[in-house]
């Protein structure tokens, strides 16, 4: 047997863990999207990818709630970003997730969107604070040299179990168009 046969036989691998599609919703009457997360229980982590553009307005920036909590200052983090003209970071202390990922502006052409991946680190822990990671990219315009990207690292300031979201358009309570959809994985480690 080849050396690398012989090494790749003999070695044991660490039971892995998976990733679990739960569900997909999708956005019609231009609402806000409610991702719920309760009835699902042996994962560690939730992931939402999202495909979203925006209803109306000029903003391409998600917001999310967490379990409907509106409390002032019961969000913070770091976001880093960039477009194809700037680029910088800002931290932010809020009553929700502002720029929580980017949907696409309602003008861009009607198949256009922009793509969020969002992960929920220990979702159902009823101990610890919970963290909060987002990846997001999205198209400005037709231009392919015109895209936003963005991620950041929240934190939600509760020891509650995560059992929804609320993700809408910011200003917070914009709509998402007809169409957006949100694909939620339970992650087991």
């Amino acid at each position: 047997m080849p050396i690398l046969g012989t090494i790749a036989s003999s070695r044991q691998v660490a039971s892995a863990g998976a990733m679990t599609f739960l569900y997909t919703t999708t956005v019609s009457g231009g609402s806000t999207s409610a991702v719920s997360l309760s009835g699902f229980s042996g994962y560690d982590d939730i992931m939402v990818l999202a495909s979203a553009r925006t209803h109306s307005g000029s903003n391409a920036d998600m917001a999310a709630t967490v379990n409907n909590d509106v409390t002032a200052n019961n969000y913070s983090g770091k976001i880093l970003f960039a477009s194809g003209s700037a680029n910088g970071e800002a931290n932010f202390i809020a009553a929700n997730i502002y720029r929580f990922g980017y949907g696409c502006y309602p003008d861009m052409t009607a198949n256009y969107y922009g793509n969020s991946m969002i992960y929920l680190h220990d979702y159902a822990n009823t101990t610890t604070k919970k963290t909060i990671r987002w990846q997001a990219a999205s198209p400005i315009n037709t231009s392919s040299t015109n895209m936003i990207m963005g991620e950041a690292i929240c934190s939600w300031n509760s020891t509650s179990a995560i059992t929804s979201l609320q993700i809408t358009m910011a200003p917070f309570g914009l709509n998402l168009a007809d169409g957006s959809q949100f694909f939620v994985y339970g992650i087991t480690r």
